[in-house]
């Protein structure tokens, strides 16, 4: 049994290295396949997005904190389920990694806000 696959990007977002991979993996990566990871995958019934960073369609940092941040990373993922065909409303699971964990609260009123908003 064969199963269709599709790597998805979205042109609103910046195609950057996945944040989660070495940067020697990148280079290898980079220099056999000429591309770097896509922003999502699709298989038929699912995709899986991958995670994303608070960057504008410049590549630029966006300026601010856990919020501003926060907002760009979900109008990112947006970005991505829009190209694969999707939307907030079809969404299981959410995965969020903060490197200070005091922003917990911030980023979560954020992403409530912004996400409920989206069903």
């Amino acid at each position: 049994m064969s199963v269709e696959i599709e790597k998805i990007n979205s042109s609103k977002n910046k195609a950057v290295p996945h944040i989660l991979c070495e940067l020697w993996t990148l280079l290898l990566f980079k220099v056999v396949f000429d591309k770097f990871e896509a922003h999502a995958t699709k298989i038929p019934g699912l995709i899986f997005v991958s995670g994303q960073v608070p960057i504008d369609s410049e590549g630029v940092v966006v300026p601010g904190g856990i919020q501003e941040h926060t907002a760009q990373c979900i109008s990112n993922l947006g970005n991505v389920l829009d190209a694969a065909g999707s939307s907030w409303q079809k969404v299981v699971k959410v995965n969020i990694y903060l490197k200070d964990m005091d922003n917990f609260a911030t980023m979560n009123e954020v992403y409530e806000k912004v996400t409920l908003a989206k069903f």
